[in-house]
């Protein structure tokens, strides 16, 4: 499972994921029922996306949204502050 904490992690694992299954950002889109040009600019992280949008592109992309906690003395963030 990877952990997605930012839009640039979104976008990277968005744009990765259907690369790898040789899906145009047209074909991503109709998937999703979202524009081709919304899930490029997603991609190019040149949008903060709904998040009703980024389940979309997960549901599309065979994956879903999860929340796990993060255990105390991992190496990952422990307040939204420091994720952004």
């Amino acid at each position: 499972m990877q952990a997605l904490r930012s839009s640039s992690d979104l976008a990277v694992f968005v744009r990765t994921t259907r690369q790898k299954k040789r899906w145009t950002q047209a074909e991503l889109g109709a998937r999703a029922g979202l524009a081709e040009k919304h899930v490029n600019r997603i991609e190019n992280g040149a949008s903060e996306p709904r998040i009703s949008s980024v389940i979309a592109l997960l549901a599309a992309l065979g994956h879903d949204l999860r929340a796990q906690e993060i255990s105390p003395g991992s190496s990952g963030p422990q307040s939204v502050e420091d994720i952004f």
